[in-house]
């Protein structure tokens, strides 16, 4: 569980960001403290090879959403809300991280963009 939320076959993602000992570039195999990622679940969308795959990526990170699963309120400097989705772990359920960074959050961006946009538009043959 993770924000008391049942997250078994919903969370995955190792990657670059917060983490609860300070700053860690998590792997497979090689993350202490299971930190997940939605923002790197995200940036899987462009390279699943089917659309079954596709769909589940996105089930999934509309489950995480929906449910409030690392997902984070954000404070604009304009005073408007907005909700992202970002790290959690699953060994420290209730470890919320204190950042976001633009860098490690692109993959959210960039990854979840191609439901939208042309198929080819990443594309640099």
């Amino acid at each position: 569980t993770i924000w008391g939320k049942k997250v078994q076959n919903i969370v995955w993602g190792s990657g670059a960001g917060p983490c609860p000992s300070g700053y860690c570039v998590d792997r497979i195999g090689r993350s202490s403290d299971l930190t997940i990622s939605a923002a790197i679940m995200a940036g899987f969308l462009p390279f699943a090879d089917t659309e079954e795959l596709r769909q589940e990526i996105n089930d999934q990170l509309e489950h995480m959403y929906t449910n409030n699963i690392c997902a984070y309120q954000v404070n604009l400097d304009s005073g408007t809300q907005h909700k992202i989705l970002w790290r959690c772990s699953v060994r420290l359920p209730n470890w919320r991280s204190p950042s976001v960074d633009s860098i490690d959050f692109s993959t959210m961006i960039l990854g979840y963009s191609t439901n939208f946009l042309p198929d080819d538009f990443y594309q640099t043959d």
